[in-house]
């Protein structure tokens, strides 16, 4: 299939290279790679005008990760697929949803 959005631009940014390294064994183990995952976040920015995420000061239990992870390769399928993307009180219930199951294993465990 061919790509619809050529890749032909370069960004140049200064990431902390313990912080990338982390990141870049994370999303290998995914079959992702940091254009990846910058192309996705560019492309919610773009479909939503918001950032995808919370700017808060947090982190995010390491748990999540294969279902933030998941979740993005599906919505990036979603979008080469012709989906305009939801609203983000959808795309809140739909966390909330995630999370409280999540949670609701760790409690079985």
């Amino acid at each position: 299939m061919r790509n619809k959005y050529p890749r032909t631009a370069n960004v140049n940014i200064r990431v902390n290279p313990k912080i990338k390294k982390d990141a870049e064994a994370v999303l290998d183990e995914i079959g992702l790679n940091l254009s990846d995952v910058f192309n996705l976040l560019l492309n919610q920015i773009r479909l939503t005008h918001t950032i995808p995420f919370s700017l808060q000061d947090q982190e995010i239990d390491p748990k999540f990760y294969p279902q933030i992870l998941e979740g993005l390769k599906q919505a990036e399928e979603d979008r080469k697929n012709g989906f305009e993307g939801y609203s983000a009180e959808e795309v809140i219930a739909s966390m909330d949803k995630i999370i409280e199951e999540a949670e609701k294993n760790e409690k079985k465990v």
